[in-house]
C-alpha cells in the first residue's frame, strides 16, 4: 500500500508533468473569472454612483427648500477622483484574478517553450548519434552488409505492422504496395511517382533553400502529420530515399521507403 508521502510524490510528479495543461486551464478559468468579477465590481460601482446622486439631490432639496420634482440631472456631480476613492476597492478581486491569469499563461508558455527546446536538442543529439553510428557501421561492415541490415529492419517492421485492406491508403499513381517507414503508413503507388516526388522536393530545396516532409507527402498523396510541417531538409542535405523490397506475412510484395537523409527541425531557419 502506498504511503501518504508516496501519494504526495506521485501527485507532485503528475502536477509537474502536466503543468502546462494545468496552467492553461487556470488561465482559461481566470479569463472567465476576471470577466465575472469585473462585471460585479462595475455593477456595484454603478449602484454606489446612483445612490450617491440621490443622496446629494435630496440634500440639495433640503438645503434650498425646493421640491424634488424641479431637479434635473445631477445638481452636485461626482468627480472622477471621488468615484475612484469610493470604488477602487471593488476592483481588487478582478485585478488579483487578472494578474493570476496573466501569470499562469506566461508560465505555461515558458514551460512549453523550455520543453520544446529540450526536445529539439534531444532530437538533434539523436540525429547526430544515428548519423555517426550509420557511418561507422558502413565503415566497419561495408555498404552491402549495411543494406542487408536495413532491409532486415524493413522486413521486421512490415512483419510487426502487416498491411490490411483497412490500413492501405489509396492515392494517385500505380498499384504497387508501399510502406512509408517514417510513419508506418501503407499506400499504393509506383517507384517512378516516388522518385519524381523526391526530385521535385530537391528542386524546391535548391530553389528556395528548404522543403518540408509535408511537401513530399503532398506529392505522393499522403496526408500531413502532426510533425511533418516542422521537419524537412535544407540545401546542405538534399532529400534522398531508399527502397527495400520485402514481403508481408501473407506473401504480398511491399516496397519500404526510408529517408536516407534524415529530416531536421527548424529547417527553414538554416536558409
Amino acid at each position: 500500500m502506498i504511503s501518504l508521502s508516496g501519494k504526495a510524490k506521485v501527485l507532485e510528479k503528475l502536477a509537474i508533468d502536466n503543468s502546462p495543461v494545468l496552467l492553461t486551464a487556470v488561465g482559461v478559468a481566470g479569463v472567465i473569472g476576471t470577466a465575472v468579477l469585473t462585471h460585479r465590481a462595475a455593477t456595484k460601482a454603478e449602484i454606489w454612483r446612483r445612490n450617491e446622486i440621490e443622496k446629494r439631490n435630496a440634500e440639495y432639496v433640503d438645503e434650498n427648500a425646493r421640491p424634488a420634482a424641479t431637479l434635473i440631472g445631477e445638481v452636485r456631480p461626482i468627480s472622477k477622483k471621488e468615484h475612484f476613492q469610493e470604488t477602487w476597492k471593488l476592483y481588487i478581486p478582478p485585478v488579483i484574478s487578472g494578474s493570476l491569469t496573466v501569470g499562469s499563461i506566461i508560465m505555461a508558455n515558458r514551460i512549453g517553450t523550455k520543453r520544446a527546446a529540450a526536445l529539439a536538442a534531444a532530437y538533434t543529439i539523436s540525429e547526430k548519434a544515428y548519423a555517426e553510428y550509420r557511418e561507422k557501421v558502413i565503415e566497419k561492415m561495408g555498404e552491402k552488409e549495411h543494406d542487408k541490415i536495413r532491409n532486415e529492419i524493413a522486413q521486421d517492421r512490415v512483419r510487426q505492422m502487416p498491411p490490411s485492406e483497412g490500413n492501405i491508403l489509396m492515392v494517385s499513381g500505380g498499384d504497387h504496395l508501399f510502406m512509408e517507414m517514417y510513419t508506418g503508413r501503407y499506400f499504393r503507388s509506383d517507384i517512378e511517382t516516388i522518385r519524381k516526388a523526391v526530385n521535385e522536393v530537391n528542386y524546391k530545396i535548391n530553389t528556395h533553400g528548404y522543403a518540408s516532409i509535408s511537401d513530399f507527402y503532398d506529392l505522393i498523396g499522403l496526408a500531413h502529420t502532426a510533425v511533418s510541417d516542422t521537419l524537412g531538409w535544407t540545401s546542405d542535405k538534399l532529400m534522398d530515399v531508399n527502397f527495400d523490397a520485402v514481403l508481408s506475412e501473407d506473401g504480398q510484395p511491399c516496397v519500404a521507403i526510408n529517408f536516407m537523409t534524415g529530416p531536421v527541425r527548424d529547417y527553414s531557419r538554416f536558409h
